[in-house]
């Protein structure tokens, strides 16, 4: 009887030490929940306006590129993926903060090498040249304004859009993002 008993106390002495321990975890466990939560609730409650303009550091370079923040919050762990039929580059940066008009801060640069070395590709609006008429012409000028213009901006305008530019971020307290453009 006497054997009986003292193995019931020890059960018993395991089963509490067990409590006490698994007591411990859950409230670690509880805790760990309690500030994720937190956390969770900053993030929800966060204001973060980044917003991303794309285009050439200089109209004469093609290849020679940048990605500015044109919003009101720093962005933090930026990457920029960049590419084209010919080149991809990716850049990355720590922080960017709201661009201002000096462009000191607040942008990225970066070039595609062939796009440098040999310009825009050709463009389907290349095809449907028109004919200009000598400029002795009378019509020249109304062929020029009616004609040429358009066809020029049309060739512009489809240059603009060959590179694809994704820009991920997150902000302060850790939301990630991210957003495409066209440029060229």
């Amino acid at each position: 009887m006497l054997t009986l008993t003292v193995i019931t106390a020890l059960l018993a002495a395991g089963s509490l030490g067990a409590v006490i321990v698994y007591g411990r975890r859950n409230a670690d466990l509880a805790a760990q929940a309690v500030e994720k939560t937190k956390a969770g609730n900053e993030l929800a409650r966060e204001r973060s306006i980044v917003n991303w303009q794309a285009g050439r550091q200089d109209n004469a370079i093609a290849g020679w590129l940048y990605v500015a923040n044109i919003g009101e919050d720093t962005a933090h762990d930026v990457t920029v993926l960049a590419w084209d039929g010919h080149d991809r580059v990716t850049v990355k940066a720590d922080k960017v903060p709201p661009c201002l008009s000096d462009r000191k801060n607040g942008y990225i640069e970066f070039t595609l090498a062939h796009r440098v070395e040999n310009g825009p590709d050709p463009t389907r609006a290349e095809e449907n040249k028109p004919i200009m008429p000598p400029e002795e012409s009378r019509a020249f000028q109304e062929f020029r304004e009616r004609f040429w213009r358009p066809y020029e901006d049309s060739i512009a305008a489809e240059e603009r859009r060959q590179v694809a530019v994704r820009i991920a971020w997150r902000s302060e307290h850790g939301r990630w993002s991210s957003k495409t453009l066209h440029t060229g």
